[in-house]
């Protein structure tokens, strides 16, 4: 399986020439599939694809994590150029999201021209297990054990005029990849906790360890100043991942603090994605 960092916050240094921006895509190459989870929250999806030679009209699925701009803001630009991949979207995605920071509340869900122009191209998941293909899975349904960090208070869901509530993400879906009985988790920001959505995977599959999980971790606390959550919180993180997890390859929502705190314990045992990164595992 090959997998390049299409979009992300930071910038691998070996690749000056990209644009880094809050959000992420992944590409992934696996068997005769091209699958993009992610599509970022812009047009540079489109820019840093054509400068690292993917060809975006190849793409067979397009994989939403959930409904969050910073990682389906460059759906439509996708689709102006590509004319053929299915586009698995969560039914909850396209509620109204939005982040409290301080006084100020942001609009930060999608463009509601992906659904009212590209319907045709939209497969809708639902609460359950759903297949794209045998070996490829979106798991929509995880259970939230352990409850979710305080790091997420600040993500609201608007159902009624100015009446704001929690988002417990019922939009939020993961993907497993299973290959040669290896399984391959990706997570977009995991903000329903790594914890039970590693749990959740577990309890589906009948397995009791995950080789891979590629993704954001929602580690950050404070996305301003980048600054981590409690370390209690972290060393719960870092002994589920080192008891139940191969190989972490984190990204976008873990930040750098909180990774250089699980690289402590992880070791090479946990690696950072930056835009323009690279791996074949």
């Amino acid at each position: 399986m090959y997998i390049r960092t299409i979009v992300e916050d930071t910038l691998d240094e070996n690749f000056p020439f990209l644009k880094n921006e809050h959000g992420l895509s992944l590409y992934i190459k696996y068997n005769d599939k091209n699958i993009l989870f992610d599509a970022g929250p812009s047009d540079v999806l489109v820019s840093n694809s054509e400068k690292l030679n993917i060809n975006l009209k190849d793409v067979d699925y397009l994989i939403l994590s959930h409904g969050h701009f910073d990682h389906g803001g460059g759906i439509i630009p996708f689709l102006h150029v590509n004319n053929k991949a299915k586009i698995f979207i969560q039914r909850n995605s396209f509620k109204n999201y939005y982040f409290k920071n301080g006084q100020d509340i942001e609009y930060i869900g999608l463009d509601s021209e992906i659904l009212e122009k590209y319907s045709d191209r939209i497969v809708f998941t639902g609460e359950t297990v759903y297949n794209i293909t045998n070996d490829i899975i979106l798991v929509p349904n995880i259970i939230i054990e352990k409850k979710i960090t305080y790091n997420n208070e600040a993500m609201l869901i608007n159902e009624k005029s100015n009446v704001f509530r929690q988002d417990y993400f019922e939009h939020e879906q993961a993907m497993i990849i299973k290959s040669s009985n290896k399984f391959y988790l990706f997570s977009g920001c995991s903000h329903k906790g790594i914890i039970n959505i590693g749990n959740s995977i577990k309890k589906i599959f009948n397995i009791t360890h995950i080789d891979y999980v590629i993704g954001g971790l929602h580690l950050v606390d404070d996305p301003i100043s980048k600054t981590h959550i409690k370390t209690s919180e972290l060393d719960e993180v870092a002994k589920y991942l080192k008891y139940n997890i191969t190989q972490t390859y984190s990204c976008h929502c873990t930040g750098d603090p909180a990774y250089a705190y699980l690289k402590n314990t992880l070791h090479d045992r946990i690696k950072y994605l930056r835009t323009g990164s690279e791996i074949n595992i």
